[in-house]
């Protein structure tokens, strides 16, 4: 199937246990990460993208209260988890 957990965006090293994207754009000097952690994505989701049946979608805001790229590790309701 055409399902999978890590995208083009997002890194992962043996067993993984977390994907980190990278946030920037062409006209922002600086560079963050923010860290997706698969404990914070609901089961029955995660289950589905592993077994090649859907791909993993996390839709956030790229910016924070104050307009700062986002960083470090966010969770819901920060991040929304579905399958696509």
């Amino acid at each position: 199937g055409g399902g999978g957990v890590l995208g083009g965006g997002a890194r992962g090293g043996g067993a993984a246990s977390s994907g980190a994207a990278s946030i920037g754009a062409a006209d922002f000097a600086g560079f963050r990460r923010a860290k997706l952690m698969f404990g914070d994505v609901p089961g029955d989701l995660l289950r589905a993208a592993h077994e090649g049946n859907a791909v993993l979608i996390g839709r956030l805001g790229l910016t924070d209260a104050e307009n700062l790229p986002v960083a470090a590790r966010i969770r819901p309701p920060a991040i929304v988890w579905s399958i696509e």
